[in-house]
C-alpha cells in the first residue's frame, strides 16, 4: 500500500493506468495483503482490549480467498483492463478468531485495492499536468 512506490501491485495499477502490459513472473503462493493503516488499526484494538485466553493462533486480515494474480485482476477491473489472470492457488487466512475477539475490519481488501487505485490514477494525472 501506499507510500510505497514499488511491489507487484503498485506496478500493476501503474502499467494497467499507462496502457502498458503487465505480467506475473515469480511464485505467487500462500499470499495476502493487508493495507497499513488496518494492519495498525487490528494492533490496536488487540492492544487495547481484552482477550478471552487461548491456545489457538490469532491471525488478522480479511476475509476471504487471496492470491496474487487475484489481486491483479481486480486491479486491472478497477483501472477498465481486461486482463486475464494465469492460474494460482488461493491463500484463506482464518481471521474468525479475530474477528470474534475484536470485530471485522470496517473494509474489505477490494475495496482498499479500489481506493490505491484511486490515488494512483490521480498521482498520475498530476504528473501529466506537469
Amino acid at each position: 500500500g501506499l507510500p510505497r512506490r514499488s511491489g507487484v501491485l503498485f506496478n500493476a495499477a501503474r502499467a494497467f493506468l499507462t496502457g502498458r502490459t503487465f505480467e506475473i513472473s515469480g511464485s505467487t503462493e500462500h499470499w495476502a495483503a493487508m493495507a497499513v493503516e488496518d494492519a495498525a488499526e487490528c494492533l490496536i484494538r488487540a492492544a487495547t482490549m481484552p482477550f478471552a485466553e487461548t491456545t489457538h493462533a490469532l491471525s488478522a486480515g480479511y476475509g476471504g480467498a487471496f492470491s496474487v494474480p487475484s489481486a491483479v485482476a481486480a486491479i486491472a477491473a478497477h483501472c477498465g483492463v481486461a486482463w486475464h489472470p494465469p492460474p494460482g492457488r488461493p491463500f484463506v487466512m482464518d481471521v474468525r478468531l479475530f474477528e470474534s475477539q475484536y470485530g471485522s475490519l470496517g473494509t474489505t481488501f477490494h475495496e482498499r485495492l479500489r481506493e490505491f487505485v484511486g490515488v494512483i490514477r490521480d498521482e498520475l494525472v498530476v504528473e501529466a499536468s506537469r
